[in-house]
C-alpha cells in the first residue's frame, strides 16, 4: 500500500498565504483608509447621534426645570439656571433654532441675578453674545469672567480672538493669548493666531515657530487620548489654516520645496470645504510657478 506525504512547500505555505491574503482582503473592505465608516454609513451614524444627543438634552431640561421647582436654596437655584442655560445652548448648537439661544440667554441672565460670583456664568453669556455677533456685549462679559477668574483659559482665549478678528486689536489678542499659552502651554488655536499676529508684523521665522507649534498640537489632540476645552472642528480649522501658511512660507520666504509639499497635503487632507481647497490650489500653482520661472 502507498502512502503519499504532502509535502510543505508546495501545500501548506501556499495554502497559509492564501488565507494571509484573504485575510487582509476582508479587512480592507470592511474599512475605510481611515479606518472610519463610508460616507453614507458615517452621515446616518451622525443624525442617529444627533437625535439621541436632542432627546437626552430633552430629558436633561425636563429634569432641571423640575429640580428648579422644587429648589429654595439660593446657590443651587443659580447654578441650575446656569445648567438649564447651558442645556438650550447646546440644543442650539445642535439645531441653530433662534428661540434656544434666547432661552439659553433668560437662564445665563437669571442666573447671574441668583448668583452673581461665579466666572463661567459670565463666561458663558459671552458666548451667547459672540453667537450673536454682539461683539462689545460679548467683550464686556469675557472681561467681566477675567476680573472674577484672571486664570479662565478659555475666557482670555474667546476674549483674545474677538480682538483680532471682530475689534481689530491684535496687540489686546496678542497679549491675551499670550497669558492663556501662559497658563495651559497646550491650548489650541492660540498658536496659529499669534502666527497671522506675527505674519503681519513681517516677523517670518516667529510666524513659522507659532505655526509649526500649532500643527505639532494637533497631531499630539488627533489620537484623541488628552481632552482639551474646544472643539475638534476649532482645532482641526486651525491646523489646516497652520499647514496651508506654512506650505506658503515654504514656497517664497524659507524655500524648500519637500517643506512646502508636505504642509500643503496636509492642509488638503485636514481642508472639508472643497471651494476653499480650490482656491488654495490655484494659489500654491502661482507660487510655485514663480518659483520655476
Amino acid at each position: 500500500m502507498r502512502v503519499v506525504a504532502l509535502r510543505r512547500d508546495i501545500v501548506f505555505y501556499p495554502l497559509a498565504l492564501a488565507m494571509w491574503a484573504a485575510f487582509i482582503l476582508m479587512r480592507h473592505m470592511h474599512y475605510s483608509y481611515y479606518d472610519s465608516p463610508l460616507p453614507s454609513v458615517q452621515a446616518r451614524m451622525q443624525i442617529s447621534d444627533a437625535l439621541y444627543k436632542g432627546k437626552a438634552i430633552d430629558s436633561n431640561i425636563e429634569e432641571l426645570r423640575k429640580s428648579l421647582e422644587e429648589e429654595t436654596e439660593t446657590t443651587e437655584r443659580g447654578h441650575i439656571e446656569h445648567n438649564l442655560g447651558t442645556a438650550f445652548y447646546d440644543q442650539y448648537k445642535s439645531t441653530q433654532a433662534p428661540a434656544l439661544l434666547d432661552s439659553a440667554q433668560a437662564f445665563y441672565e437669571k442666573s447671574i441675578e441668583t448668583l452673581s460670583s461665579v466666572p463661567r456664568f459670565y463666561y458663558n453669556l459671552g458666548r451667547v453674545y459672540t453667537e450673536r455677533r454682539d461683539h462689545l456685549n460679548a467683550r464686556k462679559y469675557y472681561e467681566r469672567t477675567l476680573s472674577l477668574d484672571p486664570q479662565h483659559v478659555l475666557a482670555l482665549h474667546n476674549l483674545a480672538l474677538l480682538n483680532f478678528y471682530e475689534l481689530g486689536n491684535a496687540q489686546a489678542a496678542r497679549e491675551l493669548l499670550e497669558k492663556a499659552l501662559s497658563i495651559r502651554a497646550d491650548l489650541p488655536i492660540c498658536n496659529y493666531v499669534l502666527g497671522e499676529i506675527a505674519l503681519r508684523e513681517n516677523q517670518v521665522r516667529k510666524a513659522h515657530d507659532h505655526f509649526r507649534q500649532e500643527v505639532n498640537s494637533f497631531a499630539l489632540y488627533s489620537g484623541g487620548e488628552k481632552r482639551v476645552p474646544v472643539s475638534a472642528s476649532a482645532m482641526r480649522f486651525a491646523a489646516a489654516k497652520s499647514h496651508l501658511e506654512l506650505a506658503i512660507l515654504y514656497s517664497t520666504k524659507l524655500v524648500d520645496a519637500k517643506q512646502a509639499q508636505a504642509n500643503f497635503h496636509a492642509y488638503l487632507r485636514l481642508e472639508p470645504d472643497k471651494q476653499r481647497r480650490d482656491a488654495a490650489i490655484a494659489e500654491m500653482k502661482k507660487y510655485w510657478v514663480l518659483r520655476g520661472e
